[in-house]
């Protein structure tokens, strides 16, 4: 094609050389959008309670079994001492009326019918019996 008669000519572009360096630059785009995340999770607790730490920072990356929270401990060691000192007074009380079930058993098979009567009203005190529904639960 042939430039118009019109035009004038095209100015020559100026031309530099330099040396060539091995280095790192940065490449930025401006631009509008939205990011997702590729995977999502959704935490679910299984006990209530007071948070006192949180253990990672938003965007880091977690691993089955990583600790997210710290929550109160109090509140479940009181529980736990709680039911520690049940067991111990069930223990004793379990002890207590197998004791004195075996001392009754003894006498039971060498006594007579009637030995039997008076034995059943002396050593099976009434306050024996609530106990015994405690045992059962």
């Amino acid at each position: 094609m042939k430039p118009a008669a019109n035009t004038p000519p095209a100015r020559p572009v100026p031309v530099t050389a330099g040396v060539v360096k091995d280095q790192d630059f940065a490449i930025s785009r401006v631009g509008l959008g939205t990011v997702q995340a590729y995977n999502t999770v959704t935490v679910k607790v299984r006990v209530d309670g007071e948070v006192q730490k949180i253990a990672f920072r938003e965007g880091q990356d977690v691993r089955v079994g990583d600790v997210m929270a710290q929550i109160d401990p109090r509140p479940y060691q009181a529980q736990l001492h709680q039911a520690e000192a049940d067991k111990a007074r069930d223990e004793a009380l379990l002890a207590n009326t197998k004791l004195i079930l075996s001392v009754t058993a003894s006498s039971w098979s060498r006594s007579t019918p009637l030995a039997r009567a008076s034995i059943l009203r002396k050593r099976w005190p009434h306050s024996i019996k609530p106990r015994s529904r405690m045992i059962r639960r």
